[in-house]
């Protein structure tokens, strides 16, 4: 919508973005897609988010511990 408000190209999902001679080259899970400038182009998280399964607990040594 936001795209079809300002009259620009929409790729959504990119994998990677290039610059070209004529505008830019969107490369996504779809396949590649050469789009004029400007354009509005959404980025594909790149990693998962993860989180620890346990509270964390400091690292420490025996010996500091008095065994």
């Amino acid at each position: 919508m936001l795209a079809t408000m300002l009259g620009v190209p929409l790729v959504t999902n990119a994998l990677s973005v290039e610059s070209g001679d004529s505008g830019i080259t969107a490369n996504t899970r779809i396949g590649q897609e050469d789009l004029s400038l400007p354009a509005l182009v959404t980025v594909e998280r790149g990693y998962v988010l993860r989180f620890p399964s346990h509270p964390y607990q400091p690292f420490s040594h025996p010996e500091e511990q008095g065994h």
